[in-house]
């Protein structure tokens, strides 16, 4: 028959049970972490030598926590729309401004990869030439 356990065996029993609590809960709220979106935040990239000469330029999209974002060249903005994110893919749509993807063209779809401050989009649909050249040309660094 087993003794009851003393004082001192009863207060390690407890913080071990106390220390594996919170590593539950890091990696509880580790895991939640990065199911977020890591997407907000703005991305550049500089495109030469394009289809449109009208598509050259440093570009950079602005993605807000908001949903919104921007679409900028040369320090112009150029679209703004809304984006909805999952942890794989980005759609945009609701543009407006002088460059923006409207009508049947207006809505978009890319699964992303963010790596070492690079977003890499790869088209799931897109009907909009310009924003394509934009987004999928060369990788978009994190900038901010």
């Amino acid at each position: 028959m087993r003794s009851n356990p003393t004082g001192k065996g009863c207060a390690a029993l407890m913080l071990r049970l106390l220390l594996a609590t919170v590593v539950a809960l890091l990696v509880a709220v580790s895991a939640a972490a990065a199911a977020g979106t890591p997407l907000h935040g703005t991305f550049k990239t500089v495109i030469t030598n394009a289809p449109d000469a009208q598509l050259d330029g440093t570009w950079q999209v602005a993605l807000q926590p908001t949903g919104r974002y921007t679409i900028q060249r040369n320090g112009t903005v150029l679209i703004r729309g809304r984006d909805a994110e999952t942890a794989t893919t980005i759609s945009f749509g609701h543009e407006t401004g002088p460059a923006a993807c409207t009508g049947a063209l207006g809505a978009a779809t890319y699964h992303w990869s963010l790596r070492s401050g690079l977003l890499r989009l790869t088209t799931v649909h897109e009907g909009c030439l310009g924003r394509h050249v934009v987004l999928t040309t060369h990788p978009l660094k994190k900038v901010g």
